[in-house]
């Protein structure tokens, strides 16, 4: 039996993590704690939910395998984690809701949580290849076709009520990076964050990466789950999310190219002088950032922030930049460029939509330098 919690808790996580909503519980950690770490400590890493945390013992856990393969098959915990090779990537999940605070500050999103910097952390799966369960099962190789996730956590949201689900197309699924992943940071995979197995789908947005996964489906088309059809698809501006029909707008996949300031972040005050400031960047899907611009200028002048090594091509790149500051308001802006030349939209306004989605303007703070203090 599954059991659910009667309420929220603080799940293991940091006392300083920015509470969205208890129940379901979600929350982001301060924007100075990510920078912290190339990679994401578990007490750290942004929890979204859309119904109450499961509680499956590894025992009881059973994965279902079906659809469009010529042998079904049901998985237990054991069978997986011993009868399959394993393998480990490093990949950043980030909501699709990440930033969205910067789309509120264009127009309302009734009902949706304001995420700022947080709601992108990064992580080291470990688990087997979701192509290599599929394989064993037999799958049928047909163009089209997409590999839809059950899970059994219960969403009260969804019209009608249901478990969350998703799906990605069947070429992402056989890819060696996407990963049933029983470990996080070399420890069993929190109950928070999908124990004791869940879908890691690298370089697509988080909502694909399905938390509590217990039934695999091959299907001709994508998943009619509530998730897939409904929500996570960025509509256009002047449509309705509350009667949008099933299959509008556009359904959420790969990353957009991205970046962030971290530190410093909004209404900080620093001291005049030096100024290091650092943040991230990510490209979608196996794309790697080649270039971060930093403007103090609103844009009138740029100059190149310092890359750091990404841990791997599916996780985010570290950034840093040191200035010298005056006493006074100082507004930093980033923007980054892709391999392929592309370089994000300047403008939130531009990317507004009804469910706050896919913001990846220009990443900007704004904040005050104080005067030094005489030693």
């Amino acid at each position: 039996m599954i059991a659910m919690p009667k309420a929220a808790t603080t799940w293991d996580k940091r006392d300083d993590m920015i509470v969205r909503a208890c129940a379901p519980y979600n929350a982001e950690p301060p924007a100075a704690v990510l920078a912290s770490s190339d990679i994401t400590p578990a007490d750290a890493f942004y929890a979204r939910n859309h119904g109450p945390i499961p509680d499956i013992a590894p025992r009881q856990w059973r994965l279902a395998v079906g659809g469009c393969v010529d042998r079904p098959l049901t998985v237990t915990f054991d069978q997986l984690t011993t009868e399959f090779d394993q393998h480990s990537v490093v990949a950043t999940l980030a909501c699709a809701g990440n930033r969205r605070a910067e789309l509120l500050a264009v127009r309302p999103i009734p009902g949706k949580e304001p995420w700022a910097h947080g709601a992108i952390s990064t992580a080291q799966w470990r688990g087997v290849r979701l192509a290599d369960v599929l394989e064993a099962a037999g799958v049928q190789l047909e163009e089209g076709f997409h590999v839809a996730f059950e899970s059994v956590d219960v969403a009260q949201e969804a019209r009608p009520v249901q478990a969350y689900g998703s799906s990605i197309p069947l070429t992402k699924a056989m890819s060696s990076e996407v990963l049933l992943a029983w470990q996080m940071n070399a420890e069993p995979l929190p109950r928070a964050h999908g124990g004791p197995v869940r879908v890691v789908v690298p370089g697509y947005v988080g909502a694909r990466s399905v938390k509590w996964v217990t039934a695999v489906s091959v299907q001709p088309g994508p998943s009619e789950n509530y998730f897939q059809a409904l929500d996570y698809r960025i509509l256009p501006p002047q449509a309705d999310a509350d009667t949008a029909a099933p299959g509008e707008g556009i359904s959420l996949s790969s990353l957009a190219l991205n970046c962030d300031v971290l530190v410093p972040t909004d209404d900080d005050q620093v001291p005049a002088g030096a100024l290091t400031i650092r943040g991230y960047g990510i490209a979608g899907d196996g794309r790697s950032v080649e270039r971060v611009d930093v403007s103090l200028d609103d844009g009138l002048t740029w100059r190149q922030a310092d890359l750091h090594t990404a841990a791997s091509k599916w996780s985010w790149r570290p950034w840093s930049l040191t200035v010298d500051v005056e006493p006074g308001p100082l507004r930093i802006t980033a923007r980054a460029w892709d391999d392929t030349g592309t370089l994000q939209p300047e403008s939130a306004a531009s990317l507004w939509n009804p469910r706050g989605y896919g913001n990846n303007s220009w990443a900007r703070v704004a904040l005050s330098v104080s005067r030094r203090v005489p030693s």
